[in-house]
């Protein structure tokens, strides 16, 4: 049986393509392939990613759930082989964030 809402399921909303959390052997695998990312406050490795979003400069977490989905959405769009996103600190609104996310990530690990 299913919940009333799928937030105590293992996979939650995830892009049509794979999105995975970001780490530098991960991108060494796909450096031949069109990567989006999205960081918390900084981009990292710029060159690596054909495009590249800030959930929030200053990091502000309520800032950065908000931007979230949207972001996602529009790299979905994108004609890209996977998403990256920068694992956030899994407290408070961050683990909220990271629920989220992990979610996603388990659609295609």
């Amino acid at each position: 049986k299913f919940p009333n809402s799928p937030g105590p399921l293992k996979i939650h909303y995830a892009p049509n393509i794979p999105i995975y959390f970001y780490n530098d052997e991960l991108i060494k695998n796909f450096s031949n392939k069109n990567i989006g990312a999205i960081f918390l406050n900084e981009i990292k490795n710029s060159e690596k990613f054909n495009v590249s979003k800030v959930l929030s400069m200053n990091s502000d977490l309520h800032e950065a759930a908000a931007n979230l989905f949207s972001f996602l959405h529009e790299l979905e769009n994108l004609n890209l082989d996977l998403i990256v996103v920068e694992p956030i600190e899994n407290i408070g609104l961050g683990a909220a964030i990271m629920d989220r996310l992990t979610k996603a990530v388990n659609k295609y690990s």
